[in-house]
């Protein structure tokens, strides 16, 4: 499972991004689903360390895997996007990796902590 599949389930909520709801028609009481295009208008996606906050590089997403990750925060208010500014225009998803596996991740994007 890609990271881009579980965060395309959380991305519906951030502000700037396009979704399409669809329903199954089977039973009254089914579970929507959403399909959001996070390619065309991807949303800011940032490493939080505790010294800084790392950008990922665009389409680099897709170099982590779910279960590198320790906690996922998705910024929605305005307010918070705003110190972003035109790259988080489109949202803000920042990522708290395990501890273990930062430097591998850092290393593999080509990043310096």
């Amino acid at each position: 499972m890609s990271i881009k599949l579980i965060l395309s389930a959380f991305a519906v909520i951030i502000a700037g991004l396009n979704s399409v709801k669809a329903q199954s028609s089977a039973r009254a009481d089914s579970i929507a689903m959403y399909c959001v295009d996070i390619t065309h208008n991807p949303p800011l996606f940032i490493i939080v360390t505790s010294e800084r906050e790392i950008p990922i590089p665009n389409g680099a997403i897709n170099e982590i895997k779910p279960d590198w990750i320790a906690s996922l925060k998705i910024l929605k208010d305005s307010v918070e996007i705003a110190k972003y500014g035109e790259k988080g225009k489109n949202g803000v998803i920042l990522l708290s990796l395990k501890e273990e596996k930062l430097q591998e991740v850092l290393r593999a994007l080509k990043l310096k902590e």
